[in-house]
């Protein structure tokens, strides 16, 4: 999680995670990429990937498999919330793309 945290930090705009952590974020060292397929994944679907991946890891560890499926179905609930104004963010169906592909994976391992 602390990996996809340093993405959000280092290579992407002030967004509500870093105002939150961060009294003035506008101070942030911004490093700028180029607007590449490669450098459009790191900045905005790495971040992502990885926190995802760190909650499916510990859900993996858990013996409910009720529990199981509630950590599992954070991600997607986020950013539907997202969608809806509920919570505060942007909605991206790319994210939604990476959080079901990076379930079928856990599910399947």
């Amino acid at each position: 999680m602390a990996a996809g945290g340093v993405v959000y930090i280092l290579f992407r705009e002030p967004v509500v995670f870093t105002r939150l952590l961060f009294a003035n974020p506008d101070i942030l060292p911004l490093i700028r990429l180029p607007h590449n397929l490669w450098c459009d994944a790191l900045r905005y679907q790495a971040s992502d990937a990885l926190w995802c991946s760190a909650l499916l890891t510990y859900a993996t560890s858990l013996d409910s498999k009720e529990l199981r499926m509630i950590f599992m179905s954070i991600p997607p609930l986020l950013e539907c919330g997202q969608s809806t104004g509920v919570i505060p963010g942007t909605f991206d169906i790319a994210d939604l793309c990476t959080y079901a592909l990076l379930s079928i994976i856990f599910v399947l391992k």
